[in-house]
């Protein structure tokens, strides 16, 4: 698995836990950050099938917006201090999710994915 990273994570953030996960399916990567009380964590979702299943952001307002960021289409929801973003290249989802994280921040490293 080769998904897109991000190059920048906020300062004082520590990288906690890292979990894989092999599925019939696909192949699961997930890494958390956390400083105090702000949380960030990615997770790539390698399908090993051609039809990828629909892709769910769970919302309480349905405040979901596309952007074009780095030739990808991204789905993202701002809600109750939360930030989750999501796009797919290829066979791979890319998943984003903080917790306390300011939104200026959160797009800061949306956008520093390579």
């Amino acid at each position: 698995m080769f998904p897109e990273t991000p190059e920048y994570i906020p300062e004082n953030f520590s990288l906690l836990n890292i979990d894989t996960e092999e599925l019939t399916i696909c192949k699961i990567i997930s890494f958390y950050y956390k400083s105090g009380k702000k949380k960030i964590n990615f997770t790539w979702y390698e399908f090993y099938i051609d039809d990828i299943p629909p892709v769910g952001i769970p919302a309480d307002t349905h405040n979901l917006t596309e952007q074009k960021i780095n030739n990808n289409t991204v789905y993202i929801l701002k809600e109750d201090n939360q930030f989750t973003a999501t796009y797919i290249i290829d066979n791979t989802v890319h998943f984003m999710y903080t917790d306390n994280v300011g939104y200026d921040e959160c797009e800061k490293i949306l956008e520093s994915f390579r």
